[in-house]
């Protein structure tokens, strides 16, 4: 029977064809240090034996598994929004794993600071197995919804998974389906919703580079879908008053 107490996170995990990295993945949120989280796996119709894997994990009382129809990354993410009963959600991809700290350090910012968005360091490896980090020119702390629009557009990673997000901010909110680049444009609004914003130099997620990867393939619908996306969140941090970081995404676009 599942633990109905309310968790302090909810992780959701969308999952697709990714056998090989995934058990990694689900291990390292099973070890983490703070106990009272909820790990939300949405297998979203896979069908390399992914499935059997997340049902490996069941018995934890934790995790919650569920199967569904192929939707995309998008809808797998939207349903586990649904699901999620904290007030704090956190983003994990099935092919990257997570330090035992990912959870709690977040939240207890969260906590501390009384903030809407958490942002933390991570790291990335190498199909050899290298790790190679990323070099955040920022100072940990509060920042301002107009710096967090720059850091997020110099170097800062719009991505969702080195975040933790308030549920509150959120909660009307949902991933553009289908399209690539989804972040681009979750990532921005979700920061223009908040008022206290936070970041921590803390290195909480490992990142696996991979060559077949969705956002490492190159097609039409991934350039006619980051054109799309990029114009759109143009058009909205203009509206919102953020021009300067509107201008630059432009200039990243062309």
């Amino acid at each position: 029977m599942k633990n109905d107490r309310i968790p302090k996170v909810s992780v959701i995990v969308p999952v697709y064809n990714v056998a090989q990295y995934l058990q990694k993945c689900l291990y390292s949120l099973a070890e983490q240090t703070l106990n009272d989280i909820e790990i939300i796996v949405i297998d979203d119709g896979s069908t390399d034996g992914s499935s059997s894997v997340c049902d490996s994990f069941a018995d934890d009382h934790r995790f919650s598994i569920f199967h569904k129809k192929n939707g995309g990354l998008s809808s797998a993410r939207n349903v586990g929004m649904k699901i999620a009963r904290a007030d704090f959600i956190m983003f994990v991809d099935s092919d990257d794993w997570v330090e035992p700290e990912f959870c709690e350090v977040p939240y207890k910012l969260a906590m501390e600071y009384n903030a809407d968005i958490i942002f933390f360091q991570y790291r990335g490896c190498r199909k050899d197995s290298s790790l190679f980090y990323y070099n955040f020119k920022e100072t940990p702390g509060i920042l301002s919804k107009e710096r967090a629009i720059s850091f997020i557009d110099n170097g800062g990673s719009v991505v969702v998974w080195n975040k933790l997000f308030r549920r509150d901010i959120i909660k009307n909110m949902s991933f553009l389906e289908g399209h690539l680049y989804e972040d681009n444009l979750f990532t921005p609004e979700a920061i223009h919703r908040s008022e206290v914003i936070v970041y921590t130099e803390k290195i909480l997620y490992n990142h696996i580079v991979r060559n077949d990867s969705i956002m490492t393939i190159r097609d039409k619908q991934a350039d006619d879908d980051y054109f799309r996306i990029h114009t759109l969140a143009s058009e909205r941090m203009t509206e919102w008053g953020y021009s300067e970081s509107a201008g630059k995404y432009i200039i990243k676009l062309y």
